[in-house]
């Protein structure tokens, strides 16, 4: 289930240029960041 979120135009562009670094697209970027984030908070 995809949901829309609201991030700073700034951010974005943050994000972007990382996933691109990444070879990835930016909704696996941000998935892969969010479990990453998850992970260690175990």
């Amino acid at each position: 289930m995809l949901k829309k979120v609201e991030i700073g135009h700034v951010y974005e562009q943050m994000a972007k240029e990382k996933a691109k670094k990444k070879g990835m697209n930016l909704v696996n970027y941000l998935n892969d960041l969010i479990a990453a984030d998850y992970q260690k908070k175990k």
